[in-house]
Formats: C-alpha cells, structure tokens, sequence
C-alpha cells in the first residue's frame, strides 16, 4: 500500500550536475510541502547528508540524475548514479532513493539499479510534475519505510546519540590534558592555554545540551506508533 504523505513534510536531497533541475525540481517539493537541498556530486551527497543527520532533520528522500557530467571537460560518468544509490543504502538505508532522468531508453538500467543498487522507484523527466512527483516520493518512501516515520526518526536520533557522546569524551579528554598543562606553568600560565580552556568548555557544554535535546525527543517518542499505513 502507498503510505499517505498528505500530512507529512518530507527533506529531499536533490542531486543532478544541472543546477536548473535543482529549481524545477525544488519547486515540485515546495508545493508539496516539502524541504529541500541540492547536491552536484557524491562528496556533496556525503556532506550534506551527514550535515542534515547533524543538525537532527535528516532527509527522507534523494532524488538522482542518470549520468553525471565531472571534471574540468564535462564528461559523462556513467558510475555517479551507482556510487551515490550504494552510499545511500548501505550507510543510510532509511533514504528513499528515486531516479529522475531525461534520458529516452533506459529500462535495462532501471533494472540494474533496482536489483543491483536497491532504487527504490524512477520517474522520467519528460513526465515530471506535482503528481508525478508526490506518486514516486510515496511509492519509494512506501519501500523502504514500511514501520513508518517515528521508527526511522528514532534509528537517527539514536545513531546521533552516540555520535554526540563521542564528542562529549572527547572534549572532556582535550579539557583534562589541558588543564595539566595549566597546572604545571601555575601562575605563569599562558592567555592561550585559558582561551583553550574557554574555548573546550564552550565546545563541551554545547554538545551537551545536544545529548539533552536527543534525549528527551527520544523520549518523547517512546510508545509512540507508527503514523504510516503498512
């Protein structure tokens, strides 16, 4: 069954080497009532899916061009496509991937990549509008998301969790060798050694009130259930 998107703002990780399908395709989430970002390449697919995770409004779906034209000459590379969907599905495997494709022919493609890379669905750009749009974001969310939102929210909350308590022990490592040094110049101590101590106590404080932050959404989600139909 398709879930139902009507009530639900979606990020969407817009990826295409052509800016102006950035905006045309921008624009369909817009009306939609979805968010959205763009990337050009896969490094920029890493930064700004990490980021999103980061910032705790992680995307739910990444729409991807066909062929991506790198380098200084602009050539087509035919592996962009393959390198980013198996990214996506192996470090992120909650995403909804669609391909978007201008091009006429490419059903042996759409079979590779379903089978081999996990795509999730495809719509043609020839086809491309706000139904077209809002059927494949339901039908690839619909693939990969069956136990609904909140459990894909709690697996990123969980996942950011550790990350921010990594952070947390390191800081807290930087403060401790620091305030050595501090103890070992006593009143000759340095105004750079005090503005490390400022600077990681800030540091440390503030990843902190993330840990508070992750938790008590955690907590906010337990026993919550799934708002997507099965």
């Amino acid at each position: 069954m398709v879930p139902d998107l009507a009530n639900e703002s979606l990020n969407i990780l817009i990826v295409d080497d052509e800016p102006i399908w950035h905006t045309l395709i921008g624009g369909l989430a817009e009306q939609l009532g979805h968010t959205w970002q763009s990337a050009i390449n896969f490094e920029e697919v890493k930064a700004r899916i990490m980021e999103a995770e980061e910032n705790q409004n992680p995307f739910s779906v990444v729409t991807i061009d066909v062929i991506f034209k790198v380098g200084e000459d602009k050539q087509p590379f035919d592996l962009g496509t393959e390198m980013i969907l198996q990214y996506c599905k192996s470090q992120h495997p909650y995403l909804a991937c669609i391909l978007i494709s201008a091009s006429a022919d490419i059903t042996h493609k759409l079979l590779y990549l379903r089978d081999d890379y996990k795509l999730d669905w495809y719509v043609s750009k020839g086809r491309l509008n706000k139904g077209t749009f809002a059927e494949a974001i339901a039908r690839a969310i619909g693939r990969v998301r069956p136990l609904g939102s909140t459990d894909r929210r709690r697996e990123v909350l969980e996942e950011a969790l550790e990350r921010y308590r990594d952070i947390c022990t390191t800081y807290i490592g930087n403060l401790a060798v620091v305030e050595q040094q501090k103890a070992k110049k006593g009143i000759d101590v340095s105004v750079e050694i005090e503005n490390q101590i400022e600077a990681y106590n800030a540091k440390l404080e503030e990843a902190k009130d993330k840990l508070r932050e992750i938790e008590e959404e955690l907590k906010c989600l337990e026993g919550n259930q799934p708002n997507l139909a099965n």
